[in-house]
């Protein structure tokens, strides 16, 4: 028998006309993430504008993050702090941040390493630099010479790896970034945090970095100073500097000393009287610069104490400045100095060369301005076939120099950067402070190395002080360490003495380092140090002038 087919629309409409009752309110899917909000605030002592600030900044904001040391806080828009780990990376710029990656992996091989073999000595360096600026575009490469610092750092801690895996005596080495902010503003701030890190974590035993000679700097010395923390300063060279503390080591030799580099030169190989000193401040304005650019104030007046009140000339250069006066038909018996900040070089040049077109004078740039030639994209738009001679705080770390190296120490630097950071191989040269840099970190892990206790038992890191890492520096560079820069040797207040300087020529600005024939080559150096010459197998150069390429 045929069933017929049940007639459902009668039930169809009331079900139609049942509404479901709202859900209580805390089921709701806004009032659940309301109450989220809340829970973090009041537990997680969370606030809302400040997570919103922090992400903004591109800083570690997650309240339930961890793993490493990490701590940070938002100044001017900018992440200042510090960090051992990949969640917290500081700047926009593509290429600082894979160098942090590098030292931050490193960081886990060293801490699973040094679980395995405790015998050995486990130290913790700080890079203190200036890894941000408030108005940093994506993608652009600002902080060329401190990403070249920290390569140079993590080329030093993949040596340490590989020695303390064989040796006992031998540090392993953990590295913490610290970012200051642009100009190293806010180092007050950071120093504080580290100041909390160093009482927690004792193997902390020192500092290098500080990039930038200026009152913000030196007061950051100053406080570092009174944590008892050795700072290493790889290219710091304002005179007097080293005043605001005893714990303070500069491996770059002082601004009196380039002063007499550039005078000797000027006078004795172009035959010339008279220097015209074009100086800047950076981002800061005349009076501020005045006041606080130590490096940019003290080679001043080394060059005027060096030529002589008659012979020396100086302004303050920015745009809309006239240089038609020392064209080369007009200035015949002076040269032209950029003594200013690497940060305005690029216009300066090109201004001069449109002023000066086919009259161009003898230009020599202070050693600010290797951060111009380490940033390619600057030079992209620097003037056609101009050559420029510039002071050198670390040319004896180059590639061109490195290849054929018959000493230990640079042997094994080279082998690190090619396999660490790829370098010195087809086109791809090496800033001086990547060598500057690793001299200044291997040299502390030297004299960690001189304190480590016999093996077989546990490494106890409050047996070695940052005092005694200071006093052990200075043996270990008595009578002198022996560097891939150069010889080390330091006064009683820790500046490097009679350390090797060099005056290099690039032929043409916008082409340096592109192929062989545009290398920086020396042209100059100070001092002419005999048992150095010897031990680094470098002959005096051939002083020369430095002129375009034919």
């Amino acid at each position: 028998m045929k069933i017929p087919p049940a007639d459902l629309k009668p039930y169809e409409d009331l079900l139609s006309r049942i509404v479901p009752p709202k859900p209580r309110w805390p089921t709701r899917p806004v009032a659940l993430v309301a109450l989220a909000v809340v829970v973090l605030v009041v537990v997680g002592g969370w606030q809302v504008p400040t997570g919103i600030d922090k992400w903004r900044a591109d800083c570690e904001w997650r309240p339930w993050a961890s793993g490493g040391l990490v701590r940070t806080a938002v100044r001017d828009g900018q992440c200042v702090g510090y960090s051992d780990h990949e969640r917290q990376l500081f700047s926009s710029d593509e290429s600082l941040r894979d160098v942090q990656r590098k030292i931050f992996d490193q960081n886990r091989e060293v801490e699973a390493a040094w679980r395995v073999r405790k015998d050995r000595p486990r130290v913790t360096l700080v890079y203190f630099g200036s890894l941000t600026k408030p108005d940093a575009l994506p993608g652009e490469e600002t902080f060329a010479g401190e990403r070249e610092e920290l390569q140079g750092m993590a080329a030093a801690q993949r040596r340490a790896y590989l020695e303390a895996n064989e040796y006992p005596a031998y540090p392993y080495l953990r590295i913490v970034v610290a970012n200051a902010g642009q100009e190293m503003r806010y180092s007050a701030d950071v120093v504080r945090m580290l100041s909390a890190l160093a009482e927690e974590e004792p193997t902390v035993l020192g500092v290098v970095g500080l990039v930038e000679s200026r009152k913000a700097v030196q007061d950051a010395i100053r406080a570092l100073g009174r944590l008892d923390l050795p700072v290493l300063a790889p290219t710091l060279s304002a005179d007097g500097i080293a005043d605001a503390s005893s714990r303070y080591l500069q491996i770059s030799a002082p601004n009196r000393d380039e002063a007499t580099l550039v005078h000797e030169h000027v006078t004795r190989v172009l035959g010339k009287k008279k220097l015209f000193n074009y100086y800047t401040f950076g981002s800061a304005d005349p009076d501020e610069g005045a006041q606080n650019d130590l490096y940019v104030n003290t080679l001043r007046d080394g060059l005027r104490d060096r030529f002589g009140e008659g012979n020396y000339q100086e302004t303050y250069w920015r745009n809309g400045v006239d240089l038609a006066s020392v064209c080369a038909d007009r200035f015949r018996d002076g040269v032209v100095f950029f003594g200013g900040r690497y940060s305005e070089f690029g216009a300066f040049v090109s201004r001069l060369a449109q002023a000066c077109s086919g009259r161009v004078p003898q230009l020599i740039g202070d050693d600010s301005v290797n951060r111009y030639l380490a940033n390619t994209a600057a030079r992209v738009v620097a003037p056609d076939n101009l050559p420029l001679a510039y002071v050198s705080k670390g040319e004896l770390a180059y590639c061109n120099r490195l290849v054929g190296a018959n000493d230990t120490e640079r042997k094994l630097f080279l082998n690190d950067v090619r396999t660490v950071l790829s370098m010195c191989s087809s086109n791809t040269p090496i800033g001086e402070r990547v060598g500057l840099a690793y001299d200044a970190t291997r040299l502390h892990l030297a004299a960690v190395q001189t304190l480590a206790g016999s093996a077989g038992r546990e490494w106890d890191p409050t047996a070695v002080s940052p005092t005694t890492v200071y006093l052990a520096i200075h043996d270990v560079a008595n009578p002198y360490y022996r560097g891939v820069t150069g010889l080390l040797r330091f006064d009683a207040n820790g500046i490097a003495v009679r350390k090797r300087l060099t005056l290099l020529c690039v032929p043409n600005i916008k082409e340096a380092f592109n192929s062989p024939s545009y290398v920086p080559r020396e042209i100059d150096r100070h001092p002419n140090d005999p048992e150095e010459n010897r031990l680094y197998d470098t002959p005096p150069p051939v002083q020369r002038p430095c002129a375009a390429a034919e």
